[in-house]
């Protein structure tokens, strides 16, 4: 789906994802404007840790064994902003199965995912995940030209139905 940028598809996510529950985790720290549409939507921000390879996992997964589990998780799986850490393979898989096992979707904000110099674009977290619970979201003003406001959404159609 193309939306009018990538915070206009982060939002339409948020508001599908939440209409029900309002707890949200997002990476600490986080893209400022993700932050922004969250807080404006109402919604209950619990951060996460960020480190070198991404969202701390075994935070994340204590956090959701203690019955703390969010209606979604935002995250930026490659070249996080405003920490530039990169999730691998490994452990998008393990992020994945987590959202899996707890319910919980993803929101994955992926503008920077094609800028990849190493072999080519990284893996959508999308790919990872056969169950629709994973939304990839991404922005062709970080490839095309920066005032171009172009963003996309790819999502199972199903889940079209939660937003509209």
């Amino acid at each position: 789906m193309v939306t009018a940028g990538n915070s206009q598809a982060i939002s339409h996510a948020a508001m599908a994802f939440s209409k029900t529950h309002k707890r949200v985790f997002v990476e600490e720290p986080t893209y400022f404007l993700a932050h922004d549409i969250f807080r404006e939507l109402g919604l209950d921000l619990k951060g996460i840790h960020v480190g070198k390879n991404g969202i701390d996992l075994d935070v994340l997964e204590a956090a959701l064994a203690a019955g703390d589990v969010p209606a979604f998780l935002y995250t930026i799986p490659f070249f996080h902003n405003p920490t530039a850490a990169v999730m691998l393979p490994d452990r998008c898989k393990r992020l994945v199965a987590l959202a899996q096992k707890y319910g919980f979707r993803i929101i994955s904000d992926e503008p920077y995912n094609l800028l990849h110099l190493d072999g080519g674009a990284l893996p959508s977290l999308a790919s990872y995940d056969d169950s629709g619970l994973v939304v990839s979201l991404g922005s062709f003003s970080k490839i095309l030209a920066p005032g171009l406001r172009l963003g996309k959404k790819l999502w199972l159609s199903w889940l079209t139905s939660l937003a509209y």
